[in-house]
């Protein structure tokens, strides 16, 4: 089990439900095994995964990289125009 499992799992306070926890890992899916990974880690205690799986988990995001100024295109409130035309009201 990878050391950074148990500094994620940390953020169960209450010890016997960590411990608890650390006995029950949850099925990787890729591998078809119960085994701890540093992402099942962090949705267990609802922290962001680095490699989303899930529905959820790749529009959220998708969402996040949307809302990012730093990925987000610039101008991205206008529309695109159709190849060689304008936009209706569009001034040019």
């Amino acid at each position: 089990m990878p050391s950074v499992v148990f500094v994620i799992l940390a953020g169960i306070s209450d010890d016997e439900a960590r411990w608890a926890q650390l006995d029950q890992p949850p099925l990787n899916e890729r591998t078809g095994r119960k085994e701890w990974t540093q992402g099942s880690a962090k949705r267990i205690v609802g922290q962001k995964v680095s490699h989303p799986v899930t529905a959820t988990e790749k529009v959220k995001a998708i969402h996040d990289m949307a809302t990012d100024e730093q990925v987000a295109a610039p101008g991205g409130h206008r529309p695109v125009a159709p190849p060689g035309g304008r936009l209706p009201g569009d001034g040019r």
